[in-house]
């Protein structure tokens, strides 16, 4: 399914709740020879952008996204900061336009959950990298969200909802180690940084708890009583400073 809840304000809402696990992961190219980098799934270009400053001029950084409009952000932003190491460009994951061996690190966000055919991604990140050259990949475990209250039935309903039916490739994150081994990557490791989240508004925010929630019930995941039920708890949890949610997030690193 994968219906498209994000836009760019989405996408800078999370980026606050990510920035340190971002700027982690950017440290995981920090190491290779100067050459190309490409941010994989851009968006806005902010990732792009922070990589291009962070790694400095001898990287040229390529931002690739199949949305023209979130490209503009990312253009416009990198005008604004005079940053000249970075160009941004429109184009699909399972095709990408670069010669083999073209890039020394490929860095993608929240990318593999959303592809209906991981694998040819996959294939086409091993044959643009160099020899010796870095992947990393950082993806949300759907299927790890726990909302800390007593309604466990309603919960797992919804969790089945995100992991199956709401993300493409929701077990992504679960997945990916085995898919860089099948690749051919070496040296394949992951960190899992677990996020709390202390307030239902934040959730909403940050998550889209809500949006979910209506969309599982539109999908005949929740019944409407169970969804009103399952909010109404939360809210009650929420007005005694008790609401908590938690997921993680899995960043991966390999190298070919």
């Amino acid at each position: 399914m994968d219906d498209k809840h994000y836009n760019a304000t989405y996408l800078e809402d999370t980026e606050k709740l990510l920035i340190g696990l971002k700027k982690a992961s950017y440290g995981f190219l920090q190491n290779l020879e100067a050459g190309p980098i490409l941010e994989l799934g851009c968006g806005t270009g902010s990732d792009a952008l922070q990589l291009a400053q962070f790694l400095g001029d001898q990287y040229h950084m390529t931002g690739v996204d199949h949305d023209p409009s979130l490209l503009a952000h990312g253009r416009e932003a990198a005008i604004q900061a005079g940053i000249q190491n970075l160009d941004f460009m429109e184009g699909s994951a399972e095709n990408l336009p670069f010669e083999e061996n073209h890039f020394q690190g490929i860095r993608a966000e929240r990318l593999i959950q959303h592809l209906p055919n991981p694998a040819q991604v996959f294939k086409e990140i091993h044959r643009t990298l160099k020899e010796d050259g870095k992947v990393v990949l950082v993806e949300t475990d759907w299927s790890g969200l726990t909302v800390y209250n007593s309604d466990l039935k309603t919960e797992r309903k919804f969790v089945d909802f995100l992991t199956h039916k709401q993300v493409n490739f929701g077990l992504a994150s679960r997945e990916i180690g085995l898919l860089l081994h099948n690749q051919g990557f070496r040296n394949i490791q992951w960190v899992v940084k677990p996020f709390v989240i202390h307030q239902l508004e934040a959730a909403n925010k940050y998550i889209m708890f809500d949006k979910m929630l209506m969309s599982a019930t539109n999908e005949g995941f929740l019944t409407e009583d169970e969804r009103s039920r399952y909010l109404e708890l939360c809210q009650q949890l929420d007005n005694k400073d008790l609401f908590a949610c938690s997921m993680s997030m899995v960043t991966y690193q390999a190298d070919k």
